[in-house]
């Protein structure tokens, strides 16, 4: 295990998970791609309804961004733009073969659930605007934690 930056990894944690949630609600929708809400998701996952769902949402997909970042920075031997970028596939993989799957287990109202590889919601097109995503916060890891 390397010695990690915290300051740098929570920067670059952060501004990743922001840059997700911006490019979810402004850049894929302007590029004809699915909003593909992360908030409404990850907001279920701890049960969270109602009025503050989707900003719980936000608060555990940062979370889960500031976990992954620390992955990254403790973990991953290749610091650099292209590093970052090949070590954002793995969450990308993780969430399209095994979360998107399953969320009908956890009870999370997303209409329709994903399924595998999002062949339920916009198959290839949401396959893309995830990939664009995970790449953007890769790309946030790979400038920022160096």
């Amino acid at each position: 295990m390397a010695n990690v930056d915290i300051g740098s990894m929570l920067f670059a944690a952060l501004t990743g998970s922001v840059a997700i949630l911006v490019s979810m609600y402004f850049l894929l929708p302007a590029l004809g791609l699915p909003r593909l809400d992360f908030t409404a998701i990850t907001g279920g996952w701890v049960g969270a309804t109602g009025r503050y769902a989707k900003l719980i949402g936000v608060l555990v997909f940062i979370m889960g961004g500031i976990a992954w970042a620390f992955l990254y920075a403790a973990m991953w031997p290749w610091h650099s733009i292209h590093g970052a970028a090949g070590f954002a596939l793995i969450p990308f993989g993780i969430s399209m073969i095994a979360i998107l799957p399953s969320l009908h287990q956890f009870r999370i109202a997303v209409y329709p659930v994903p399924g595998f590889m999002y062949l339920k919601y916009g198959g290839p097109n949401a396959v893309i605007a995830a990939l664009v995503e995970h790449m953007i916060f890769g790309l946030c890891l790979g400038i920022f934690y160096a």
